[in-house]
């Protein structure tokens, strides 16, 4: 295990020679994450497959904020992952929830929950 003081800082990374560089010139190693379970699934109404009901052809109506995850649980997640060891997190954004209700009509909800997400994880050593 590295000691905290020899690790990478994720911070100025940088593709030299199709390798990741850290802000020292360090060879930088990300260990990333898919973080989005449910997020090509509306939260609401809830669009999981199982359940039935609405169909997600009512597209107009629905909302992703809370996708993967709600922002009151969203520390709990990323104290978890970054126990882990992961460094780098992939978060799933489909057209479907940024423009739901119609092309150019994006939902600033969802755009500022995420916003919101990317902070956090910031906040907790984690690329996005």
């Amino acid at each position: 295990r590295l000691r905290r003081r020899c690790a990478p800082r994720l911070d100025g990374l940088r593709v030299e020679r199709a390798r990741f560089r850290d802000g020292d010139g360090r060879v930088a190693i990300p260990r990333g994450i898919a973080f989005g379970g449910l997020s090509k699934v509306p939260r609401s109404p809830d669009g999981s497959t199982h359940i039935g009901g609405r169909g997600f052809y009512e597209h107009r109506e629905v909302s992703f904020v809370g996708r993967p995850c709600s922002l009151d649980d969203l520390d709990a997640h990323l104290s978890r992952i970054r126990s882990w060891g992961f460094t780098l997190l992939r978060l799933l954004v489909t057209w479907e929830a940024v423009e739901h209700a119609g092309p150019a009509n994006y939902d600033q909800e969802y755009l500022q929950y995420l916003r919101a997400v990317c902070v956090r994880a910031h906040d907790f050593g984690f690329m996005v």
